[in-house]
């Protein structure tokens, strides 16, 4: 179901990816320009604070992938980012029960 959200709302995602890939790691995303993305689009807040997603960006570069320029993320993990965000916001805090409800409701 999260594939579905992704797909439904994948041109707006992709004109944030490439907007936030014109900056210094060119072409992937670093750290400082995601989590500054996360504060204009307000993700962060009480509920969700820039240590999570720190956490979060961690976890997921730590996994077998490509090797990418440093701790930069490619278009995928960028989507998957997404999915680990809205769990951690709403619903692993029981504010919806699943993670394609979350997903709609960070979108």
């Amino acid at each position: 179901m999260c594939q579905n959200i992704i797909e439904r709302n994948f041109e707006p995602l992709k004109h944030i990816f490439v907007n936030l890939i014109s900056g210094e790691n060119y072409p992937h995303i670093g750290t400082n320009d995601f989590l500054s993305f996360c504060r204009k689009v307000e993700i962060l807040d009480e509920t969700m604070p820039s240590s999570y997603v720190e956490i979060a960006w961690s976890g997921l570069l730590s996994g077998n992938r490509p090797a990418g320029p440093g701790n930069t993320l490619f278009r995928h993990e960028f989507l998957e980012m997404f999915i680990r965000i809205a769990n951690a916001k709403y619903r692993d805090s029981g504010r919806v029960k699943s993670s394609s409800e979350a997903l709609e409701f960070l979108l």
